[in-house]
């Protein structure tokens, strides 16, 4: 019985170090500290001061991503890219040459903005909810842009052209909260908050300001202001260790 206990016990210990050096390699990893966070927002944005005059309100998504730069996780540099529409219109049954109605188009015209920034972002490096504030400087794009698409399928776009557009330079800040709902290897947390955007005069197009003329070119009753925004958004942000 001896050398069949001896081989018991061998075969015990050969199936337990495996299972003990992936324990230890888990928790090393839990113990590694976070070193940024990357994630993505749906956005209401609501126009302020002037531009509240000629927008009602856009929809939008962003995409972030934070590079902590201490031990503690506190400081850190936060980058931003967003989209939003403010505006859509639809025009169906459009006589495709203006001589010749025998093939129907629609046109279909959006009202865009896109912002790009970064800045330095504060933040709870710990607890249940984890407040932050991020400043911002970046760029803003405004653009219209028209475009033809299949009268029988909505998605086949065959033709479009950028109507008008504009930038300018932004700044503005951010503050939110994180609620992390996982935290193992790849921690997880509800990230919802508010930004407000200062951007300068910018030109710009709503719905309605492109009229057309059976002529020649459609008229552009251009919109002239700056385009401040205050966005709300929720989403998920996804820790790195």
């Amino acid at each position: 019985m001896r050398p069949a206990t001896l081989l018991a016990a061998a075969m015990l210990l050969a199936s337990a170090a495996p299972l003990h050096a992936q324990e230890r390699d888990d928790t090393m990893v839990l113990q590694r500290p976070i070193r940024g966070w990357v994630g993505g927002n749906l956005y209401y944005a609501r126009p302020v001061g002037d531009f509240a005059n000629f927008i009602d309100h856009g929809w939008g998504g962003d995409l972030h991503g934070t590079l902590l730069v201490d031990q503690a996780g506190v400081f850190g540099l936060r980058f931003d890219a967003s989209f939003m529409n403010y505006g859509r219109e639809r025009v169906n049954d459009v006589c495709a040459l203006p001589t010749v109605c025998r093939v129907l188009v629609d046109v279909v015209t959006t009202n865009n903005i896109a912002f790009v920034g970064a800045g330095p972002q504060l933040m709870a490096p710990s607890g249940a909810i984890r407040p932050y504030v991020a400043g911002q400087a970046g760029w803003t794009f405004i653009w219209t842009n028209s475009s033809i698409e299949d009268n029988d399928d909505d998605d086949e776009t065959t033709l479009d052209t950028q109507n008008l557009s504009d930038n300018t330079f932004s700044y503005g800040g951010a503050a939110g909260i994180l609620i992390p709902v996982s935290a193992g290897r790849t921690p997880v947390a509800i990230d919802f908050g508010a930004r407000y955007l200062r951007n300068g005069n910018v030109r710009y197009l709503r719905e309605g300001d492109i009229i057309d003329n059976p002529s020649g070119p459609p008229y552009l009753n251009i919109q002239r202001s700056r385009a401040d925004l205050v966005t709300y958004y929720l989403g998920v942000s996804i820790g790195l260790r």
